[in-house]
């Protein structure tokens, strides 16, 4: 079964508002909870959905193909940018500081470098 942009971006918004919500605002806050939204995100832009997939099962040591969402929501969600994360992340949790900027924590080898665009 193949998650749709809208649904994979629910359970983001239903994840953030129970971190948000009930769990850590007073422990940390907007700002740590968009950046644990960017790390997540840095790690989860890489897989592709099993319903765009042109030969099922994948290859372990294979690199995902390069693709084009089912809208643009699934696009951007694929983006190896920075900067498409932090548009999704603005979707989630309200705008971004001036000047704030994020690098991923930890990057794949087999993947170009993901920073701000």
């Amino acid at each position: 079964m193949s998650y749709s942009s809208s649904n994979i971006i629910t359970i983001f918004d239903y994840l953030l508002r129970i971190i948000y919500d009930q769990v850590l605002i007073m422990l940390i806050g907007v700002e740590t909870t968009r950046y644990f939204l960017l790390e997540w995100l840095s790690y989860t832009h890489r897989y592709v959905p099993v319903g765009l997939l042109d030969v099922v099962p994948q290859r372990l040591n294979w690199r995902p193909p390069s693709y084009f969402g089912r809208n643009d929501l699934e696009t951007v969600m694929a983006s190896d940018s920075a900067a498409d994360w932090i548009r999704i992340s603005e979707m989630l949790l309200g705008k971004v500081p001036e000047g704030f900027t994020f690098a991923p924590k930890h990057k794949s080898n087999a993947y170009d470098r993901a920073e701000n665009g």
